[in-house]
């Protein structure tokens, strides 16, 4: 089946660019692309979309900022995939976009073969029974626990400290670890995990409540 997606994003040429990506798979349609929230709100309350993606940064106008506004976005649409694309990487950014229900995250830095990826991997959610997914309710069941019995205590200091927005390199300086040794207990969590993307496992930390151990500071920086 055809995939309906919406763009929005405050700078034409990223418009442009990412519409020009997409009318190379035949299966995705641009149904509509939005400079702003109030063109964005148009596309969806008269358009059938499926995923949209968008940058937090546009212009929300009155909205309290662009996170805010796509969580409305996603309470008033909750079947609709939203893929976020974006120049911004904070931890905390990161944080917010999946609690509010984002399914991907791409940085804009990434290029266009991972945001193809993204969508792609939101692609299972859509309902397959011709239902209007602008406007019908959200019943997918929840998925099976992810079980952290699985995982050494080695490989959980390192996710904790990868959600928490550090590379390899410093996770490695944390730990007092090679950067190899590092590279190989993630690359063993995500297996154990069943994700080969980065933007899965950090929802998959999510999912696992392990960054509440970040944000109460249980992790202490270093001694120098």
């Amino acid at each position: 089946m055809g995939i309906n997606i919406a763009l929005a994003d405050s700078h034409p040429a990223v418009l442009a660019g990412v519409e020009l990506v997409l009318s190379k798979f035949g299966h995705f349609k641009t149904v509509g692309t939005a400079r702003n929230s109030t063109e964005l709100e148009t596309i969806l309350a008269t358009t059938h979309c499926d995923i949209l993606v968008a940058d937090y940064l546009m212009d929300v106008g009155v909205h309290r900022d662009g996170l805010a506004f796509l969580a409305d976005i996603r309470h008033r649409y909750p079947a609709l995939q939203i893929v976020l694309f974006t120049l911004g990487d904070h931890v905390s950014i990161r944080r917010a976009a999946l609690k509010i229900g984002v399914h991907a995250i791409v940085r804009k830095s990434e290029g266009s073969e991972l945001l193809i990826e993204a969508i792609r991997a939101t692609c299972h959610r859509i309902p397959s029974d011709g239902s209007d997914t602008a406007n019908a309710p959200d019943t997918r069941a929840p998925g099976p626990p992810l079980p952290l019995d699985f995982l050494t205590k080695h490989e959980l200091d390192v996710l904790r400290l990868y959600a928490s927005g550090l590379t390899v390199t410093q996770i490695a300086t944390r730990l007092n670890r090679t950067r190899q040794t590092v590279a190989a207990q993630k690359r063993s969590a995500m297996h154990k995990w069943g994700v080969v993307r980065d933007v899965d496992l950090l929802r998959r930390i999510y999912e696992c409540h392990l960054l509440p151990a970040i944000e109460t500071g249980s992790e202490q920086p270093p001694s120098s």
